[in-house]
């Protein structure tokens, strides 16, 4: 029988690697827009998200993402 890892260790980051996951509000107060402005920019393929979770509910931006995404507003403006 092949065994799944339990979510705890789904949110576990690779060895050495500590990356801090912001939250869809931690984008959005960052940004002063709403949180439907970044799940919009999410489905456009302009901010990389990823799910986490059991049920795989839960979107978490990563630092690098987000500073990505800051790039390309920056540069668009």
């Amino acid at each position: 029988m092949k065994r799944t890892p339990n979510h705890k260790s789904l949110l576990r980051p690779p060895a050495g690697k500590t990356e801090r996951l912001l939250t869809l509000q931690d984008v959005a107060a960052r940004d002063q827009c709403s949180v439907k402005s970044v799940r919009r920019a999410i489905e456009l393929g302009l901010l990389e998200a990823t799910r986490i979770g059991p049920t795989g509910r839960s979107i978490r931006i990563s630092e690098d993402a987000y500073a990505r995404y800051h790039a390309l507003c920056a540069t668009r403006a």
